[in-house]
This record gives structure tokens, sequence and C-alpha cells, in this order.
């Protein structure tokens, strides 16, 4: 501890200060570092460490594996999620034996799908179809009634005639109504189809009943 003469003047007392304050961080600076030192000494750069790093690590290598040898003392390395993903199911062999694996993948025509073609694309390779085509779907259903119950006419007993006229009644209505969503959901007219006239379908299904007859 140093000890100075009595103080003379102000000036003198200002200067006594200064070196007092100077004299304090010095001592206050010293006992700082040697706590950070004592606290996290074995987490300072490599510069303060005499022991060699790992040449087999790459912080940029984005990897979740340890390197041989692991070093403890080294960060963790981390991986993007999406990559683990990927890098995990290719080790599961979830790529394996995938369609069109060394071949040229087929290109499919939807030019007629126009501005609408990468969409139509995404919905084909996830199993779904745009609304006008899973109505037209539904169309064709009926339609493959409708021919079912002209197709067993002719076999048809008085008794059965009453029910077909009633089945066919509600399925032409049935078609016409999908009709009716499908014109107006499908994208162009190429699409559209005609609504069936009832009457005209009646009168097959009776012609299909006189042949019986």
């Amino acid at each position: 501890m140093r000890t100075f003469p009595p103080i003379r003047d102000s000036t003198e007392l200002e200067g006594r200060q200064m070196v007092a304050f100077e004299e304090s961080n010095e001592v206050r600076g010293a006992d700082d570092d040697g706590a950070v030192h004592e606290l996290h000494g074995v987490t300072l750069p490599a510069a303060c460490d005499s022991s060699p790093v790992n040449p087999g690590y790459h912080a940029l290598d984005m990897s979740d594996k340890r390197p041989d040898p692991w070093n403890p003392l080294l960060p963790p390395s981390r991986e993007k999620l999406i990559d683990k993903k990927i890098r995990e199911a290719q080790e599961a062999g979830a790529f394996d034996n995938l369609p069109f694996q060394g071949e040229r993948i087929p290109l499919v025509d939807d030019s007629a799908a126009g501005d609408w073609a990468l969409a139509y694309r995404m919905l084909k390779g996830n199993n779904f179809a745009p609304p006008w085509i899973e109505t037209d779907k539904e169309v064709r259903n009926l339609l493959t009634r409708r021919d079912a119950v002209l197709a067993r006419a002719p076999r048809a007993s008085a008794i059965s005639r009453q029910r077909d006229e009633r089945e066919l009644t509600s399925i032409v209505k049935a078609v016409n109504d999908a009709i009716f969503r499908l014109n107006h959901e499908a994208p162009t007219p190429n699409q559209h189809r005609r609504p069936l006239d009832l009457e005209a379908e009646l009168a097959a299904l009776a012609k299909a009943h006189a042949d019986r007859d």
C-alpha cells in the first residue's frame, strides 16, 4: 500500500485521487481475470489452450455424428432438421426401389390444363384430383347404373317394371345435378356434358321392357 505525505493544496488532492483510482482499477481487473479463468478456463478459445484441435472436426459439416476420436471439450455440431430427416430416411432404405429408379421419368402431357398444369401435377402426385374431375367420375358412375337398369329391363317382370322406372328417374335426376356442378367447375367447355332427357330415358326403358313381351 502506497503512503503519501500530507496534502498541501487541492491540486495535489486531485492528483492523489486519480492515482488511487487507477490503482484500484488495476487490482480489480486482475481479480476479474483470475475469476474468469478459474470459472471458464475449460471453455476459453483455443488461444488459451495448448492442446491441438482435432483435425477431423469441421463445424461447417452440419453433421450430428461425433468425430473420431470424440473430444468432449469440442462444441456439439448442429444439423438442420430437414437434412437429418433425409439422412435417416436414406439410412433406413426409404429411397430404395423407387419407381423409375435409374430410368428417365416419363413426361405427362398436361398442356390442356394451361396455367393449372403444375397444380394438377401436384394433386395427382398426392392421389388427389381437381373437383371437376371428381364430379365427372360421379357422372360416369351414375351413367353406369343407368346402363345396368336398361340392360336388365328385357328380363324384368311386370312388377319389376315400376321399380325400374322409379330407379331410372332417380338416377337421371342425380346425373343432371352432377352435370350441373360439373359444367360450373370445369375449366373449359371441352369438359362440359349435356344433361339427360328424362322422357327420352323412360322411353328407352319402356322399349327395353317391350322386348320381353
